[in-house]
């Protein structure tokens, strides 16, 4: 019988990476639709194979330890590969938003001296062809698919010829391993821009301690949101891109808890409602517009149903929102209401579920403003919606709204919180017993109520602006956020509206839907 693991101090990401394997070998480590019908997987062994096949290919075309990478594609399980090859070769990962840009694109591959990038596509490569030629440092470009390139470019190559050119050594040396033992956690892992560029790009840097310290208190404080939940019997839905931090969070949370990840690429609804069926998700983290669109999706199929069944389900939904409110302002709720409720969702709430595939027990809202009306929502239907916070500079997630099977599990707690008094905060920081890093802490600017963060996650700096790091996180390494906010008695985080526009969030994400 498998046991969850104990929390462990790596090193770097692919030290990571391989203790996984060594536990999971076998299991499912990604799964992605190929078609409409068709899933594809691979498992944690197969995973790593490819990891230290892309090593071996890079080292061999001279590529060596400090250089930077990028990644401008849309999510993908080769982009969780190339991540990994690079983060084993002791580079940096330069992730970049295929949607941006052309003049955009071209900043930060100049700001971040990239000497390769890995690519999704040929429409990518036509976007970015007028820059490749311009930008002295680039030497290498692989394209991700098609599979087979029909161009003689020396500098141009597929991915899979990579992995064949990888593999040629894979077994004849030892680079490999002793490259991954000279990374400290210390030591730059990657690179992060934002998604929304107004000006000159801003690189963000972020160690491998951020990003692992960061990944260890989310999936500890993930875990204990239910009852009984064992990591490795977790399907996690990913619909976030990996260019974004908390979707390259996401995607190590997933690996290091031996869960599978689910990748959709393309934030189309049905796809979405394609990977609910197929995937059967336990948990999925997603942009508050994607919870707007999902209920949007509800409604919408409600329609087809006879008009008593409608009437019966709005009510149901009426009466769970004033009941969550009620309980919020910790107000009694009527013996009536409450019987309702209860009722209504053991009925209601199973059928409505069922659309999700009947698995998911949580629903993740990613650091950006979401309505109480879908928060209400789904609590009502029996899943949980967490909100959280967090910020690039901050590696991706500081806070995550409990439920009331972890609301007293930090250690400073005293006492039980109902998770319905808090529902409309961004919870307490990811605060874990045993943590083998450092807490997170906050406080506030007294003068101004701006939220200050210090931390291992909070960012070793911006890249080549040491005038910009200085202004943001003072001489006692605490993180000055721009946020207005309020800290109640309890630690959990209320937020208001940005003191100073220091920080930039990552651009919202459009979707093709008919919302009449």
């Amino acid at each position: 019988m498998k046991k969850t693991q104990s929390l462990i101090r790596y090193k770097n990401i692919p030290e990571m990476i391989i203790n996984i394997k060594n536990k999971y070998y076998n299991e499912i480590a990604i799964r992605w639709l190929v078609s409409h019908d068709k899933i594809q997987t691979l498992s944690f062994n197969e995973l790593a194979d490819s990891m230290t096949a892309v090593f071996y290919a890079l080292t061999q075309m001279g590529f060596t330890r400090g250089d930077h990478i990028g990644i401008c594609s849309k999510a993908n399980p080769e982009w969780i590969i190339a991540d990994l090859a690079i983060q084993a070769l002791g580079g940096i990962t330069i992730p970049i938003d295929p949607d941006l840009k052309r003049k955009n694109l071209n900043s930060i591959l100049e700001d971040s001296e990239c000497k390769a990038l890995f690519i999704d596509n040929l429409t990518t490569l036509k976007k970015l062809s007028s820059i490749i030629n311009d930008t002295s440092l680039l030497k290498l470009i692989i394209i991700f698919y098609p599979k087979k390139q029909s161009n003689n470019k020396t500098n141009i190559m597929t991915f899979d010829e990579l992995l064949s050119l990888g593999e040629a050594q894979y077994h004849s040396s030892i680079k490999f391993n002793i490259s991954i033992r000279a990374t400290e956690e210390k030591d730059l892992s990657t690179i992060l821009y934002s998604s929304e560029m107004k000006g000159a790009p801003n690189g963000i840097m972020l160690t491998h301690k951020n990003i692992l310290s960061n990944a260890t208190a989310f999936t500890s404080t993930l875990m204990k949101a239910q009852k009984k939940m064992k990591p490795w019997k977790q399907h996690i839905l990913s619909l976030i891109p990996f260019s974004d931090p908390l979707g390259r969070l996401l995607m190590l949370s997933s690996l290091m808890l031996g869960s599978s990840l689910d990748i959709v690429n393309k934030l189309d609804p049905d796809l979405i409602e394609k990977s609910f069926e197929k995937f059967k998700p336990t948990i999925m983290i997603a942009y508050p517009l994607i919870y707007q669109v999902i209920h949007f999706i509800v409604f919408k199929t409600l329609e087809d149903y006879p008009k008593r069944q409608q009437e019966l389900v709005k009510d149901f939904i009426q009466n769970a929102e004033i009941y969550y409110k009620n309980k919020a302002k910790t107000k009694r709720n009527k013996i009536g209401a409450i019987l309702k409720h209860k009722i209504l969702q053991k009925i209601i709430g199973k059928i409505i579920r069922k659309s999700f595939g009947g698995k998911l027990k949580l629903m993740i809202s990613s650091p950006a403003n979401i309505s109480e009306k879908y928060l209400y929502f789904f609590n009502s239907i029996g899943i949980s919606l967490l909100t959280s916070y967090g910020l690039p500079e901050l590696t991706a997630i500081t806070h995550l709204l409990r439920t009331k099977y972890n609301s007293k599990k930090r250690p400073d707690f005293k006492k039980k919180i109902p998770f319905y008094h808090k529902i409309t905060s961004r919870g307490p920081p990811l605060e874990i017993l045993d943590n083998p890093y450092e807490k997170i802490k906050q406080k506030l600017n007294k003068k101004k109520d701006e939220l200050l963060i210090k931390g291992p996650s909070v960012m070793k700096g911006y890249w080549k602006n040491r005038e910009a790091t200085n202004k943001i996180i003072d001489e006692h390494g605490w993180l000055h956020t721009g946020e207005s906010a309020e800290i109640d008695e309890d630690g959990y985080l209320f937020i208001g509206k940005k003191t100073q526009n220091l920080l930039k969030k990552p651009a919202k994400k459009k979707l093709s839907v008919d919302a009449k």
